[in-house]
């Protein structure tokens, strides 16, 4: 563990040096979007985890599936991917001032991380547990050349989750 992240059973800190983005680009061009989106009932606690408030969805939630494209610069690498957010916007996107802790909807998941430079081009990538998050995603930030973001997906079905920014 960094000296920068003070972890516990319940909790992952996220350091200052890591900037949390859930939802990097605007949500609503997703929405508008020519694919079409899906609603579902949530049926199964601890699924259907909502990228703008981070949080999985509560049983009865109605989710809406949709693609969202998180890039914010040109690269080979752009994909978009599904995610859920809760349908009706019953939740605010999540925020995480200085020492914040690590969502539970990550911390709890197999995570697919891929690191990339200004350019845009990957630098580094990794498949990791959740809990191990912010201590490899600083690693990465320390020994990749060059790496400024990281993307993070959900490693089984390959959704995005968050983007973090070098601070």
């Amino acid at each position: 563990m960094s000296s920068t992240q003070h972890e516990t059973r319940a909790s992952i800190t996220i350091p200052s040096t890591l900037h949390y983005r859930p939802l990097p680009a605007p949500l609503a061009q997703a929405i508008k979007h020519d694919a079409p989106s899906v609603i579902r009932i949530v049926d199964t606690p601890g699924s259907y985890p909502c990228r703008r408030c981070l949080q999985d969805g509560q049983v009865g939630d109605r989710m809406r599936l949709l693609s969202y494209d998180p890039w914010l610069g040109a690269s080979p690498y752009r994909q978009p991917g599904p995610i859920f957010v809760h349908e009706e916007p019953i939740c605010r996107k999540a925020e995480f001032p200085v020492h914040s802790t690590l969502p539970e909807q990550q911390r709890k998941r197999e995570l697919s991380i891929r690191a990339f430079d200004r350019e845009h081009m990957m630098v580094a990538f990794d498949t990791i547990q959740g809990e191990k998050l912010v201590s490899r995603v600083e690693e990465i930030f320390e020994q990749a050349g060059g790496a400024e973001y990281v993307h993070v997906h959900y490693a089984g079905p390959g959704c995005f989750a968050v983007r973090i920014d070098r601070a």
